[in-house]
């Protein structure tokens, strides 16, 4: 897995410099947070590319924080002392959540979409993202939810001080991918990318979006398998390389 990530972030870091999104989110797996050569060649990378480290964010599940708190905590820290951004996404699943906020350093948090199902009958669910959000504008992290599918929703997320949301009410699903397609290199992955949605402002349309989303393991995984086993070609339909540019 830790080569997958390499070859994701690779391609990621390509995207930037050829596109210049304002912001791309990359995903890392348990692999990549308990490897100790991780920060030098990012560093490395960064600086043979020319990328701006704060066009990138990190991002770990909260699952993944909680079982490796400590190396998390380190990772995090050292991103940030390189310019990266650092996020904790699908929060919301453990039992003290909101205290995690403030045990790591990080510019972002995602609330897991399935405290979004439902969300504008629930209280007990509103309460919930109500004292992440509260808690994380304490401490100046910027807040986003996931797997926003309606307008209730959003209208909820709104009145609760989420700042940003992603999902299907926010995003015309597609193809990320061209359907057939050669992966010779991590630029062809940069390449074949398009825009297929946003991470919006709550209240905000597609047009007026101004941060940017996200590579995906779901996908990218997929993508990255086939280049590092050497297939010429690939038939991929995915929707999780998201990778987004501004308008």
């Amino acid at each position: 897995m830790k080569n997958i990530d390499r070859w994701v972030i690779g391609a990621s870091f390509s995207f930037c410099v050829a596109r210049q999104p304002n912001l791309v989110f990359v995903r890392l797996s348990r692999d990549s947070v308990l490897d100790d050569s991780l920060l030098e060649w990012l560093r490395t990378r960064a600086q043979s590319t020319r990328l701006k480290p704060s066009q990138v964010c990190f991002q770990l599940s909260e699952e993944l924080v909680l079982q490796q708190l400590k190396q998390s905590k380190a990772l995090a820290e050292k991103l940030r002392e390189n310019g990266f951004l650092f996020a904790v996404d699908h929060l919301g699943t453990g039992r003290d959540s909101t205290q995690l906020l403030g045990h790591l350093p990080m510019q972002f948090v995602k609330v897991d979409g399935s405290l979004m199902q439902g969300l504008h009958r629930d209280k007990d669910r509103q309460k919930k993202v109500g004292d992440i959000a509260a808690r994380a504008r304490e401490l100046k992290i910027k807040t986003s939810a996931e797997r926003v599918e309606n307008a209730n929703t959003m209208a909820v997320l709104w009145q609760l001080g989420i700042a940003f949301v992603q999902g299907n009410f926010t995003q015309t699903h597609g193809v990320v991918l061209g359907e057939e397609m050669y992966l010779h290199s991590q630029a062809d992955a940069a390449k074949w990318a398009t825009p297929s949605g946003a991470l919006l402002p709550v209240g905000q349309s597609h047009h007026q979006a101004n941060h940017f989303n996200i590579t995906e393991h779901v996908g990218a995984q997929a993508i990255a398998a086939a280049a590092l086993t050497g297939k010429r070609r690939a038939r991929v339909t995915l929707q999780s390389l998201t990778l987004y540019k501004d308008h």
